[in-house]
Order: C-alpha cells, then sequence, then structure tokens
C-alpha cells in the first residue's frame, strides 16, 4: 500500500516550465539534467514497490527533521515487520569503489552514496528512538539504471545492483502489520516537512521569459488557436484551446506565485495570441474571481 506517492519535485517543476522559455545556462542546465534524471530513477524504482502486496506500507520522499538537521530518505518500506531505507541512484556508466571511496570511469572521484545513506540511516534511527520505536532499520542503496556497472562493490555492503532490484523485493513475505506499526507509519507521515522551501531557486523574471502558448507535445512557441483549438506549427500536434488557456495560466500560477493573475497578466503571458475576452471567461470558469472593476484578480480554486 502506497501511503505517501512520489510527486514530481518543485524544482523540477520550475526549470520544466522555463526551459520552454529561456535557454538555460550551463549551471541551469545542469541542475534541471540532474533534477529530471534524479525523478526519473525513483520513478523507475516505484515500478517495483508499486507491485509489492498490500501488507507493505510505502512512503516516498519523506523529509523529516532530526534535531535541527532536514533529511530526505528517497523511499521507506515497511514489510515484514521491518523498515527499509532506500537511497535511488539513476547512474549510467561504469564506476568502482576504491579505498572507501567512489569514482566514475575513467577515475573521477563522486560523492559516495553509502555516506549519503550512512546519514540517513543515522538520523532516522534518532528519529525513531525519540518516537520509542526499536523497528529494525535496513538501509539500501538502489542502482535502478541497467546501463550502470559498479566495480570492486564491497562484500559487505548495502547496495542493490540493477540486475538484484526484481529477486531483492520477491523475497518478501505476506505478513499482516501490527497496530504499533501502523500507528508509527502515521507519525512518519505526520512529522513530513511538506512546506519545505527550495534552498537555491532557479533565477528569472517576467520580462526575460519568451511569451506565448507553449505545445504540451514537444514544447515549441510556435503555436496559434482557431476556433476551439491550439495548433502547434511545429509538431502538428492538436490540443483543445480552453485546456491549451487554463495550462498555460498554471504555468504562469507556478512561476510568479506571489503575482496577481489578471486578464491582462495572462493576455501579456500568452503572447497576445488569445483575445482578452476569451482569456476572462476562461478565468471566470476555473478561478475564482477576487476584487471588483478594474481591480479585479484571480485565484487558483482549491482542489
Amino acid at each position: 500500500m502506497i501511503l505517501k506517492k512520489r510527486e514530481k519535485p518543485q524544482e523540477l517543476i520550475l526549470y520544466e516550465l522555463l526551459e520552454t522559455r529561456k535557454t538555460l545556462n550551463t549551471e541551469e542546465r545542469k541542475k534541471y539534467n540532474k533534477l529530471k534524471k534524479g525523478y526519473e530513477g525513483e520513478c523507475m524504482f516505484d515500478s517495483y514497490t508499486n507491485n509489492l502486496s498490500n501488507d507493505a506500507r510505502v512512503i516516498n520522499d519523506l523529509l523529516l527533521l532530526q534535531n535541527e538537521r532536514l533529511f530526505q530518505i528517497d523511499s521507506l518500506i515497511l514489510v515484514n515487520h521491518q523498515l527499509f531505507l532506500f537511497e535511488i541512484k539513476n547512474f549510467i556508466g561504469e564506476f568502482y569503489f576504491e579505498g572507501g571511496d567512489f569514482y566514475k570511469e575513467p577515475g573521477y572521484e563522486i560523492e559516495n552514496p553509502l555516506i549519503q545513506l550512512k546519514r540517513s540511516h543515522s538520523l532516522l534511527k534518532r528519529f525513531l528512538q525519540d518516537k520509542k520505536s526499536t523497528i529494525q532499520i535496513h538501509p539500501y542503496v538502489a542502482f535502478v539504471n541497467p546501463e550502470c556497472t559498479i566495480y570492486q562493490v564491497p562484500r559487505k555492503n548495502s547496495i542493490i545492483l540493477p540486475t538484484q532490484i526484481i529477486p531483492f523485493f520477491k523475497r518478501f513475505s505476506k505478513t499482516n502489520i501490527k497496530s504499533n506499526e501502523k500507528n508509527l507509519m502515521n507519525q512518519l507521515l505526520t512529522a513530513h516537512q511538506s512546506d519545505y522551501i527550495i534552498n537555491h531557486p532557479p533565477v528569472y523574471s517576467l520580462a526575460e521569459l519568451k511569451k506565448g502558448i507553449v505545445c504540451e507535445n514537444c514544447g515549441s512557441l510556435e503555436t496559434e488557436i482557431s476556433n476551439q483549438y491550439l495548433y502547434c506549427n511545429n509538431c502538428q500536434t492538436k490540443e483543445d484551446a480552453t485546456k491549451a488557456i487554463v495550462r498555460t495560466i498554471e504555468a504562469y500560477a507556478t512561476l510568479f506565485p506571489t503575482s496577481a493573475i489578471t486578464t491582462k497578466q495572462i493576455e501579456n503571458w500568452c503572447g497576445y495570441t488569445v483575445t482578452s475576452n476569451r482569456i476572462y471567461r476562461v478565468l471566470q470558469r476555473y478561478y475564482h474571481p477576487r476584487g471588483k472593476n478594474r481591480w479585479i484578480y484571480y485565484t487558483r480554486q482549491q482542489t
């Protein structure tokens, strides 16, 4: 049973929206690719955990605070009366361990995932001790990409290689979860730091971003609205016009959460490819109006 689904990181969403409207610099591109690759790897891992029996309990993207120290757990699974902590890596290429360090061929030292795992394990253990829990914790680094090869893996290790993932999860048997274990998982969910703020968000301004309606299929801004549809001149995709306008308003609200959503602002954001009357009708239908007359603005509807 999935107690907390994995959600696309907010920072990745920002970069995806920005990529279609500006040229990312080298550092931004590097950060975007890292976030994208990491999320894709986590989704690969989820394809295995989604098939676990209902007696297993899965929490994804758990962010906890222990003694003023923030730490993230990619996946935490309660099964067979034990907790399994997973650090997920979507590495591609050839890697090796040597002298307690971790390298990528041909000899570039990179951050050792076992050290990251050790930190998360230590903080989670203290967190559970504070909750008076003595449940066993088994920490693992899971390398999910089949194009990853790792040499000189320590014999006594907490590593799951790509070819070992399926056999690893097959070994679990069905057991009834205890009431104290249910309570523990609920405590972990309650302690999740949902209001976490991105430390170093991308920097951008409205003026530097390209205006228009982005094609949902190829990301091109070479689009135009005709009657009830948005047409992409790059990939020939056709999309319902109202849906495309709402999607574009949502992109604006995500990138500029403190800015007012007004007919004028959205008309500019759409590159003046949509009439103000049409935008007004969409805002009236899908958003909450606030204020009156010329001071009217809109907020997202609560879901």
